[in-house]
């Protein structure tokens, strides 16, 4: 390719032009990228849990696989925190 027909390519894909050297450390930084989201998020949702347990006691979600002591439910959710 001549220089002014890659600089008339849109930049993404200039962009991929250039990262295909990097392809191992793009997805990576990818994979790490989605768990640091996940990670972020599952503080909001295990205290969602905590509060379902509270509210429900023997019908929450932890007592649905099988866990209906309270403090049962929530000693594996100290675990999973």
């Amino acid at each position: 390719m001549t220089s002014s027909s890659i600089s008339k390519q849109h930049p993404l894909l200039r962009l991929l032009n250039y990262a295909k050297n990097y392809r191992p450390q793009v997805w990576t930084a990818a994979t790490f990228t989605i768990l640091n989201k996940i990670f972020d998020l599952a503080p909001s949702y295990l205290i969602g849990v905590a509060v379902d347990i509270v509210v429900q006691k023997e019908n929450s979600i932890i007592a649905q696989i099988g866990i209906t002591n309270i403090i049962g439910q929530l000693a594996i959710l100290s675990l999973l925190t």
